[in-house]
């Protein structure tokens, strides 16, 4: 399934952060893997699903989406002159018990009446840190532009994330 195009992506790759999430996910899983694909029934998913709830309702929802996704990938990827693997997908089990966690989406905004003390600690409140000047310009342009702190300082786990360089800017075209 990592390896399988984009769903929507025209026979594109998935993204590098893509596939470390889904490698995460499925670490979920590790109880199940001297298991059969065919033997992973719709009771272990629910009772999977309703366990992991209890620590966090987001990643349980993303792990078993990610595993419905790889058993999806295994129903779709058969001759039709072979015997499936899976008669159905038991992931489609959290759908009709009505088991998916409702998730709220994380509100990660600054209040339009704090920013200035957000601001005002950035500049003054990381004075002796170690690197103090760099987090001081990075936490500024994260404020300006909106964007990731791993599209700024990059991520090592990520072979497509290397840090922002000048040379990644275009100042003529303003990208």
């Amino acid at each position: 399934y990592i390896d399988a195009p984009k769903k929507r992506g025209k026979g594109e790759t998935k993204k590098p952060q893509t596939v470390l999430d889904i490698r995460k996910a499925m670490k979920r899983f590790n109880a199940w893997l001297d298991k059969p694909v065919a033997a992973i029934k719709g009771a272990m998913v629910r009772d999977h699903h309703r366990a992991m709830m209890q620590t966090s309702k987001a990643q349980a929802n993303l792990a078993h989406r990610y595993l419905r996704a790889a058993l999806n990938h295994i129903i779709a990827d058969i001759d039709e002159d072979e015997e499936p693997i899976l008669q159905y997908n038991p992931v489609d089990r959290l759908g009709k018990l009505h088991q998916w966690a409702d998730v709220d989406r994380r509100d990660t905004v600054i209040p339009r009446a704090k920013i200035g003390l957000w601001v005002d600690a950035v500049m003054t409140g990381l004075t002796g840190l170690k690197h103090d000047a760099e987090l001081r310009d990075i936490l500024t342009f994260l404020l300006f532009t909106g964007a990731r702190r791993s599209e700024i300082i990059g991520d090592p786990k990520i072979p497509d994330k290397e840090p922002l360089r000048w040379s990644h800017v275009d100042l003529a075209r303003q990208e």
